[in-house]
Order: C-alpha cells, then sequence, then structure tokens
C-alpha cells in the first residue's frame, strides 16, 4: 500500500494512493463522519484516486503502546472498540474485513482513548492473521509482570492459531471479557481456636463482675432512701409550733428524692452507661473523618458534584472517592476512558491521594478537586 504522511498549516494528513473509480466506501466516509473511522476526502490527481485522512490530534497506536504504560482496561477497550467498528461496517453494508488492523494505521486521542482506523478492503489486514500480528504486537510492549494482562492477550492471541477462528469468534472474546475484575476480597477474621482454661477462668470472673455491675444503682437508690429518712429524724418535715408532720412537705421531698433516685438508677445500668459509650465514640469518630469535597468543572455549565458520604462512586465514571484518616483517594474502576490525576492516569484498583486543587480528568471532563477541612476535625 503506498501511503505518505504531510503536515501543513492545518494540521496532520495520512495520504493513500487507490486504484479503480469511486466506490460506495468512497462516498460514504468522505461525505458523512462514521463512528470508529478517521475522517476522510477523496482527491483525484491526474486521473489517480488518493484518500487523504485526518489525524491531527491523533497518534498511531504503534507510537502510543510503546510510549505508554497500559493496562488491561486499555487493551480491553482497544479491542471492544475495535468490534464495535466492524459492527458499524456491517450496518453499512460494507464487509468488515476491510477494517485495516494494523498498529501503524489505527488512530487513539490519547486524552479520550478512542481509537479510529480506515476502511481499505484491498490491504487484507482485517482478518485473524492480522488481529494475531496486532496481539504479537502488544505482547513486546506489555508488562510482562501483570498476570491479568498476560492471559488476556496470550489467550485471545492462541485462539488465532486454532483452526477455523473467525474475527467474529475473536470480537466476541473481547467483548465478552469486557467486564471488570472484581475488587480484591476482603481479608477474613480467622479467630484462634477455643482454649477451655481460658473460657473457664472467664466465666469466674463474670461471676464477680455481676455483682459489682449492680452495685451503683443498689447503692443510689439506698443513698436516696437514707437522705429522706435522715431529713425526717431531723424533724425538717414537723411543724415548728403544733409538733405535727407537715404531709405536703414530706410527700413532695420523698416524691423528689425517689425521682433523683430513679434517674440515677436508670443512669448507672450497665446498657445505658455502654450506650453511652458507643455514642460518644461514633460522634468522635464522625467528628474526625468529617471532610467537603467537591469536583468543580472546569468549562460548560454543569453542575459541581459534591461528595456527601465516603466511600462515593460516581458510576458512570467508574470511579471512588474514599477517605482512610484524614486522606482522600480516588479509585479507577476500570473505566473504558481511564482517570486522569492532573495528566496521569491512574491504575486501575490502586487508590491514588488527591489532594486540594488537582486536576481531575474522567472521560472528556475536567475538575478541580476542591478539598475542605471541617471545623469538627480534632
Amino acid at each position: 500500500m503506498e501511503h505518505q504522511f504531510l503536515q501543513d498549516g492545518t494540521g496532520n494528513y495520512l495520504k493513500i494512493k487507490g486504484v479503480g473509480k469511486e466506490t460506495l466506501s468512497d462516498r460514504i466516509f468522505s461525505f458523512q463522519e462514521v463512528k470508529g473511522f478517521l475522517p476522510m476526502e477523496i482527491h483525484w490527481i491526474n486521473g489517480q484516486k488518493e484518500a487523504v485522512y485526518n489525524i491531527s490530534g491523533r497518534v498511531s497506536l504503534a507510537r502510543y503502546l510503546s510510549e505508554t504504560a497500559f493496562t488491561l482496561g486499555d487493551i480491553k477497550s482497544i479491542f471492544s472498540q475495535l468490534a464495535d467498528m466492524a459492527d458499524q461496517l456491517t450496518e453499512y453494508l460494507l464487509d468488515a474485513g476491510g477494517l485495516f488492523i494494523h498498529e501503524d494505521f489505527l488512530y487513539i486521542e490519547p486524552r479520550l482513548g478512542q481509537i479510529e482506523g480506515i476502511f481499505y478492503p484491498e490491504g487484507e489486514k482485517g482478518d485473524v492473521k492480522a488481529l494475531g500480528e496486532l496481539l504479537e504486537f502488544i505482547m513486546e510492549k506489555m508488562n510482562q509482570q501483570d498476570k491479568d494482562l498476560v492471559f488476556f492477550v496470550y489467550g485471545m492471541h492462541r485462539l488465532t492459531k486454532e483452526e477455523g477462528c473467525t474475527p467474529a469468534r475473536l470480537w466476541e472474546y473481547a467483548k465478552d471479557n469486557r467486564s471488570h475484575p472484581s475488587p480484591p476480597p476482603k481479608e477474613r477474621i480467622i479467630y484462634p481456636p477455643r482454649d477451655e482454661k481460658s473460657v473457664r477462668q472467664k466465666k469466674e470472673r463474670i461471676e464477680p463482675a455481676l455483682l459489682r455491675r449492680y452495685l451503683a444503682p443498689v447503692g443510689i437508690g439506698l443513698f436516696g432512701i437514707g437522705a429522706f429518712l435522715f431529713l425526717w429524724g431531723m424533724g425538717l418535715f414537723r411543724m415548728p409550733l403544733s409538733n405535727q408532720i407537715d404531709g405536703k412537705k414530706a410527700l413532695g421531698s420523698a416524691l423528689f428524692f425517689l425521682a433523683v433516685s430513679g434517674y440515677g438508677i436508670w443512669k448507672a445500668l450497665p446498657q445505658n452507661r455502654r450506650r453511652k459509650k458507643e455514642e460518644d465514640e461514633i460522634d468522635y469518630q464522625e467528628e474526625a473523618e468529617e471532610k467537603t469535597v467537591c469536583l468543580i468543572p472546569c468549562q460548560g455549565k454543569e453542575e459541581p458534584i459534591p461528595v456527601t458520604c465516603f466511600p462515593f462512586r460516581l458510576r458512570r465514571a467508574h470511579l471512588q472517592i474514599l477517605q482512610e484518616g484524614e486522606d482522600i483517594f480516588a479509585v479507577d474502576e476500570e473505566s473504558a476512558n481511564g482517570t486522569y490525576r492532573n495528566n496521569e492516569r491512574l491504575a486501575p484498583w490502586q487508590k491514588t491521594r488527591l489532594r486540594d486543587g488537582d486536576l481531575l480528568r474522567l472521560a472528556e471532563k475536567e475538575y478541580v478537586v476542591e478539598i475542605t477541612q471541617s471545623e469538627y476535625v480534632i
């Protein structure tokens, strides 16, 4: 295939010389934008057809894979998009085998992760062999320590070597593996084996503890009764002249001491003491963890996104924001377009610390991270 790269004041272009007359595919791609394919124009030079593709703002897949530390999510996204491109050709009644699959003729927008290619049936680069060669190129560039990535790439490459394998089968394999891997499971708490001696010693400690548990309520009740009897003996409830009992005064005092003793007994009960302790711990935890996080859009009229609780999940961007201690973290759930913090792509399922003023890019939108410390933090 005779081709050359051009650059002028308007942008960068790929020019491919063709043969024959104008075809249906030429009309489709030159008169409208087809999702997943480079914008194209047809030029006729001395009766010879030339297809000119606009590659401005894009880099070849070969360069992207050579210069970027790509992940399993990136490779899944690439093959899933290739599968969508083949489906798109079928919808336009074109041969899906005309999709030109080669790392030098597939282009990607690094900011968005969007793959775009060309339709070139004369090149015969849309078959299983071409996909196998692309996978071999990925093998040379990928991180061999990433087991999930290695299993996916080698598993797909193994299919290309099987007899009767078709591109449709490979597209199905890519689509079936789109699902995100589950996050690592939480650690299970394994309790030590039960020691009968320690159980017996614990029972022996419980019995006197039961007695001490009710000493405070009983003591408060006895104190209230004793105080009333002491005042009675001191003659506080007798009238000065007749020396008779002042019933109203005695009844009022008795009710007062009864109410005070009852409230003291209720507050001294073990379950109420425990509840108060738990409430204090919860209040302390809430105060210690309370922070305010907000994602402020850099452009457009979109409303800011307040982080109302932790962990906070932004479903459409496959992003989690969580807090550990005094630190705020972002976790990319292997989003298709990736999540970028200050133009650095986050590794999927790994916590990345966020700071006030960080620039966070989700899909095509950019946000400034605003983190404010609550006045209740201690």
